[in-house]
């Protein structure tokens, strides 16, 4: 029960946030990116590669995220082993990335996207298509 806890935030953003992120990003296609910009916020670049201009978003930083840990105490009573077991949180530190690229064509309508990145990265870009 207590690894399931352990993973139970995690599996939380992962259930809702890349989802989210990725039917918002599909509906988008066929649209003005304005309307991405409305959405995700003004991108970070914006390139041209191979006939294609790509818009940028990305975020890359350390986040703390809850970790639960148990542990085992032995010792003795009277001379009697007992054994009491022990359970604490900490918040452990990881890489929190989203990088997200919207092709769009000459007239500015997106054609396609992609993206890539962990749940609680790409939670704050999910969070535009849930207005």
């Amino acid at each position: 029960m207590i690894k399931l806890l352990r993973f139970l935030p995690l599996c939380i953003f992962a259930g809702c946030a890349t989802q989210q992120l990725d039917t918002g990003l599909k509906g988008l296609i066929g649209h003005p990116v304005n309307e991405a910009v409305a959405r995700l916020g003004y991108p970070d670049n914006q390139r041209e590669i191979l006939g294609d201009r790509l818009y940028v978003w990305s975020t890359s930083h350390t986040a703390l995220m809850p970790h639960m840990n148990t542990s085992t105490t032995t010792g003795s009573v009277g001379g009697m082993p007992v054994y009491g077991q022990t359970t604490g949180m900490t918040m452990a530190p990881v890489n929190a990335y989203c990088l997200i690229q919207l092709a769009v064509t000459d007239t500015g309508i997106i054609k396609s996207y992609q993206w890539q990145g962990n749940p609680i990265g790409c939670q704050m870009y999910a969070r535009g298509f849930s207005r």
